[in-house]
């Protein structure tokens, strides 16, 4: 009998925790004119996991348009509701999830246009982190814009989106900020990048599957074709500077990658293969340099003086420490600083500095 009041006293203990926690909540909001429903539902992935994972669900009337498991997955230290306190409807199309208040100061433009001949169900626009908008209904020829705060840290802060129509989903991101008299502006075209796609044979960057990488040789960079043919890896170098911000996106990414990849290595993760590509990416030909500071991996994991670990054991001991999270951000701020600093030399095959690329051309 005493068993058995431990083990119900144990179920109360965990439910009670749980209730309380910001991992676990459940958001349920209408739009003004009662014509979208959206349902959002936080729980922790498992009791042994230290990721968040949030579920959306979309509701017009009473049928349900459109459900996503993972409308947000990320670290525990980094809660939905901690990063996106607010939630507000901009129309009754459009909800808006953020942590800032575009009412103060002056604003930036995000301009979305649907030039495809379909419409989207649901748009989803991420924002450097910060912001996230959900537009329904998004007719074909269709005009918006969603108003946002500068991005400090950055004059061209990454934003991503996602569409949903006709039972499909299709991803890509942008990057190309211009000025404008008021501030800055960023175009969204739906409905533009499939023909260019077909044109060139190359796949979105939202398309390329890091976990399709296959071996990775234990000599050399993933880009030296003398020790790696990696479809993926050219793939990504195709897309030039563009590719950092979404390796930098997957870096947090803990889909174990089925098959064998790394000699030795014991697991890997998706977020391992995007940090493997980036520090390689910013390694010169020698394997020796990095061609910007703070991304060598000894350095960036902050192995210090023990010698005597692999550098798999050193990844595990810095995300058991800080977490992917960690290395996500830091990847970020570094990508701020020299995102329009470097480009691609492809004489030595890596990213390098542009005055020095500019130098070494014959």
């Amino acid at each position: 009998m005493s068993h058995l009041k431990y083990a119900v006293l144990t179920v109360l203990l965990a439910l009670s925790c749980s209730s309380f926690s910001p991992l676990y909540f459940n958001i349920d909001t209408v739009s003004p004119r009662n014509t979208y429903r959206v349902k959002l539902e936080g729980r922790e992935q498992s009791f042994s996991s230290s990721v968040q994972q949030v579920k959306l669900t979309v509701l017009k009337g009473t049928e349900t348009v459109f459900t996503d498991d993972k409308f947000y997955r990320e670290e525990v230290d980094h809660p939905f509701l901690r990063e996106y306190p607010a939630q507000e409807w901009i129309s009754d199309s459009i909800l808006r999830f953020t942590n800032v208040n575009t009412s103060q100061g002056p604003t930036d433009k995000i301009v979305v246009v649907n030039n495809g001949k379909d419409r989207v169900d649901v748009l989803k626009v991420e924002y450097a982190s910060r912001e996230k908008f959900l537009i329904f209904d998004f007719a074909p020829g269709a005009k918006l814009e969603l108003t946002v705060l500068p991005y400090g840290q950055s004059a061209n802060p990454n934003v991503s989106y996602s569409a949903y129509a006709n039972g499909q989903t299709f991803q890509n991101m942008v990057t190309d900020w211009r000025k404008t008299g008021a501030g800055s502006e960023i175009l969204i075209e739906l409905g533009t990048s499939s023909a260019d796609q077909k044109s060139t044979g190359l796949p979105r960057l939202t398309e390329i599957n890091l976990a399709a990488i296959g071996r990775i040789a234990p000599k050399g960079r993933v880009q030296d074709a003398d020790y790696n043919h990696l479809p993926v890896v050219e793939q990504l170098i195709a897309h030039g500077k563009q590719s950092i911000p979404y390796l930098i996106s997957k870096l947090d990414d803990e889909t174990k990658i089925q098959g064998h990849v790394m000699d030795y290595w014991n697991d890997v993760r998706v977020g391992d293969v995007a940090f493997i590509i980036l520090t390689d990416f910013f390694t010169d030909h020698t394997w020796q340099n990095t061609t910007i500071p703070g991304v060598d991996w000894d350095e960036f994991l902050e192995r210090g003086g023990n010698k005597d670990i692999t550098a798999e054991q050193v990844l595990r001991n810095y995300i058991s420490r800080h977490g992917r999270s960690k290395i996500k951000s830091r990847w970020q701020q570094i990508w701020d600083k020299y995102r329009d600093k470097v480009e691609w030399d492809q004489t030595e095959r890596c990213f390098k500095p542009t005055s020095v690329v500019a130098n070494s051309t014959p």
